[in-house]
């Protein structure tokens, strides 16, 4: 009980729905400007549902994406 009331904020963002374009768009970029980049591939974890996450990928991959200014890019509703 103790943990939870220190780590409220922590905990209770685990609770909310978090989107990783921010990660994705600087690892793209990075995994781009580097020749000698290991990376290939990546994996996604759906926490927020199986369904959900597959629907957002495959938007991703389609490149059903708008940039935001602030780095990142949102997904469009298709």
């Amino acid at each position: 009980m103790r943990f939870i009331q220190k780590q409220a904020k922590n905990v209770a963002k685990l609770l909310t729905v978090q989107a990783p374009d921010v990660l994705l768009s600087e690892l793209a970029e990075g995994m781009a400007n580097d020749e000698g980049c290991l990376l290939a591939h990546f994996h996604y974890y759906p926490f927020g549902g199986f369904a959900k996450t597959a629907s957002y990928a495959s938007a991703v991959a389609a490149g059903n994406i708008e940039l935001k200014t602030k780095g990142g890019f949102a997904v469009l509703d298709k």
